[in-house]
């Protein structure tokens, strides 16, 4: 096969695809969640922090330092949902096999050599 790759077939697991999408949604609406919360808690100290990276920072390894990591969290989350829905959207672009392709498979398959195409 390594031979005549343009006679490889492979599945794209679509329906896999996107469950693994919507759990990372769904991980992520809780994040973004747990940040507002974070942010919006009655004290003006956060208020600042939510606007001003660098004042956020300086907080770090002190009581106001949830809001930081909880960012961090979800920034990281971001990185992987963002790679794997655009994985998933360039996999939708790939051409599935045509009747053909799957015929000329099939009897590479069966051939008594074991597929040997050479």
């Amino acid at each position: 096969m390594a031979n005549h790759a343009e006679a490889a077939i492979f599945r794209r697991y679509d329906s896999l695809n996107l469950e693994n999408l919507l759990y990372m949604q769904a991980e992520l609406v809780d994040l973004e969640d747990q940040l507002n919360d974070t942010e919006s808690e009655d004290n003006p100290k956060r208020v600042q922090l939510s606007s001003s990276v660098q004042d956020l920072r300086k907080y770090t390894g002190t009581q106001d330092n949830d809001q930081w990591l909880r960012f961090k969290e979800v920034q990281g989350k971001m990185r992987v949902y963002n790679d794997a829905l655009l994985q998933y959207l360039s996999l939708r672009k790939v051409a599935k096999p045509t009747p053909n392709d799957i015929n000329v498979l099939r009897d590479w398959l069966e051939q008594d050599t074991g597929g040997a195409l050479s």
